[in-house]
């Protein structure tokens, strides 16, 4: 667990940032947010957090479909599907890693990619 907290967005359980994204795929990756301007906007969901609650009114529902991938980030853990069954009614698909951060479709493109397949398939 200490070797998880060193990067909180990227677990490092099993591999180095290096094996994970090697410094031109970080570079490119922090470059995008900088020579675009987005990373002050990549922040507002999470002042947005602080601000507001992160639910639906109690008593409201999701009707749709709904499909959910976790990965056991230590910045926004997954929720219990318990809780979530509360505001949605149609859930699909539930899944949740044994490894992963924040950034899953960086970690872990083609587990991510296929995940997501699985739940366009399931429509």
């Amino acid at each position: 667990m200490q070797e998880l907290q060193k990067h909180k967005w990227t677990d490092t359980r099993k591999r180095g940032i290096d094996e994970i994204y090697g410094p031109d795929r970080l570079l490119t990756e922090i470059m995008l947010y900088i020579v675009s301007g987005s990373f002050a906007t990549s922040l507002w969901p999470y002042a947005g957090f602080m601000l507001e609650p992160f639910s639906i009114p109690e008593g409201r529902t999701i009707d749709v479909p709904f499909g959910f991938s976790g990965y056991p980030d230590p910045l926004n853990a997954p929720p219990p599907r318990h809780l979530v069954e509360r505001s949605r009614t149609r859930i699909v698909q539930w899944e949740v890693a044994g490894t992963g951060g924040h950034f899953p479709f960086l970690e872990h493109p083609d587990r991510f990619v296929a995940s997501f397949r699985r739940f366009a398939a399931s429509l």
